[in-house]
């Protein structure tokens, strides 16, 4: 029983930490720019994956996340980007509920532009990632437990279909993982289309896929995630955004249902 309640916890978490490191897509911000982005994420489940594949009744969680993002054009083909954030988690339920708090990891990279030719960009992301606050509790640690590296590349295009402007991304990463957690591919897709001068529409699938062995009592596991959101330019510079989340598939990982709500803001120096 704690046992499952804690694998559900560290799940949780990696959960919401698929898409901080590839908010910025494949291009870089011009010398002098920069982009924050600051957003709010509900999230609950009672239904997991088993290592099957198949769905099975889980304890039931809610979590809420408030994360930071940032990027800034140090030149037109260098971005340096830094992320983060804080974690509630509950789980269980009324008469047996476990309520932790945590700091989420630091994210420390850069990306870099390689190429960019017409409508098209090719860049590399490394990136470190810090653990955030460690713990304990009666079924053992939660947190990140160790320092991360990871390598991304980004490819991004744009085009006009439909009399629409629309563009794609699609980045892969090796995450390695210094701690008890498995390594993990990474696979993030992206669609968007101006559907009017102010609001962009976005759908974005995310995969991890675990590679090697997790070292007890951490989990290797699978997960593909979809998220569908708008984005609204408020005013010049400042964007309101919303979406909805749900796991589709995994293996070892809860069924996550959420929504979100997020500010972005671009700024010159």
């Amino acid at each position: 029983m704690l046992r499952s309640v804690f694998c559900c916890v560290f799940l949780l978490t990696a959960l919401f930490i698929v898409g901080l490191s590839s908010a910025l897509a494949a291009w870089t911000q011009k010398e002098g720019e920069g982009l924050s982005i600051t957003s709010g994420f509900l999230s609950d489940a009672d239904e997991r994956f088993s290592t099957d594949g198949g769905r099975e009744a889980a304890i039931p969680f809610n979590a809420a996340l408030v994360q930071f993002y940032g990027a800034y054009g140090v030149r037109d083909w260098l971005t340096a980007i830094t992320g983060g954030g804080y974690l509630w988690r509950q789980s269980g339920r009324s008469d047996d509920t476990l309520l932790i708090a945590t700091i989420e990891p630091t994210e420390i990279g850069a990306r870099i532009r390689l190429y960019a030719e017409g409508s098209s960009v090719i860049s590399v992301q490394p990136l470190l990632r810090v653990p955030g606050e460690l713990g304990g509790t009666v079924i053992g640690p939660y947190g990140s437990q160790g320092y991360d590296i990871e390598t991304r590349v980004l490819f991004g295009h744009n085009e006009t279909l439909f009399g629409l402007p629309m563009f794609m991304d699609a980045q892969a990463a090796y995450r390695y993982r210094f701690g008890g957690e498995a390594d993990e591919l990474r696979l993030d897709l992206t669609a968007g289309a101006t559907v009017f001068p102010q609001l962009h529409l976005l759908l974005q699938s995310f995969t991890v896929i675990g590679v090697g062995e997790a070292e007890p009592p951490f989990l290797a596991y699978d997960q593909v995630k979809l998220q569908a959101s708008a984005v609204y330019e408020v005013f010049d510079g400042v964007s309101i955004q919303a979406g909805l989340s749900a796991t589709l598939y995994g293996r070892e990982v809860i069924a996550e249902r959420g929504a979100m709500l997020g500010l972005w803001w671009r700024y010159s120096l």
